[in-house]
């Protein structure tokens, strides 16, 4: 990102200048083989070492690991390592809303062994502040999450009204002084077979 100096009437205009949106992928084209099992090895870890409330973002693409789903279906992955404290913990899972598009997470948790422990029912997937998501409190014999696509949504679109804050900021003699803006926007996604997904751990002890 860049910004750019603005000459107006002597104060001095600062504008970011944003990147162009990625539109959604809806035809899956993988870079290498499909695994038939994740690879519970390279999993990335949530914590320790992270703040409460700190979040890892994933990016999703054709290079990204892929998991063979049957004879007409893929899917890229993301393994998660979840924390060895789980006490009091919520785990927070899902694709980012990005301006054009949205990554659909389907979302399962994995033994020490790498075998499937849980799955989450579609209704417990919502839309909450900047990610199509799932939260979960961590079970004792889980160890790992499990990060797919959900092919039935690949392709919907969707429109949504955002509220979206601009900040602008001028320099002036006596110093610099900005003010935000906030307007109503429609906004329209489709779910899409590349994106990001983000993964937050929470202390559900802090305030």
């Amino acid at each position: 990102m860049s910004a750019r100096a603005v000459l107006t009437g002597g104060a001095v205009l600062l504008a970011g200048c944003a990147a162009k949106p990625l539109p959604p992928v809806v035809r899956y084209a993988p870079t290498q083989a499909c695994a038939q099992v994740p690879d519970i090895g390279g999993a990335i870890r949530l914590g320790p070492g992270k703040k409460s409330g700190e979040t890892l973002s994933t990016p999703v693409t054709a290079d990204t690991p892929c998991l063979a789903g049957g004879s007409d279906f893929s899917t890229p992955y993301i393994v998660y390592a979840l924390p060895s404290a789980i006490d009091n913990r919520v785990v927070e899972v899902g694709g980012m809303l990005e301006p054009q598009r949205s990554f659909p997470a389907t979302v399962a948790t994995l033994d020490a062994a790498g075998k499937r422990v849980r799955t989450f029912a579609s209704e417990l997937y919502l839309i909450r502040s900047d990610r199509y998501s799932v939260q979960f409190a961590p079970r004792a014999d889980e160890r790992y999450v499990l990060v797919t696509v959900d092919p039935a949504l690949v392709g919907i679109s969707y429109d949504r009204v955002e509220t979206g804050v601009n900040t602008t900021y001028i320099g002036t003699a006596y110093g610099a002084i900005s003010w935000r803006s906030g307007a109503d926007n429609m906004v329209s996604r489709s779910y899409s077979y590349e994106g990001t997904v983000l993964a937050t751990v929470f202390d559900k002890t802090e305030k």
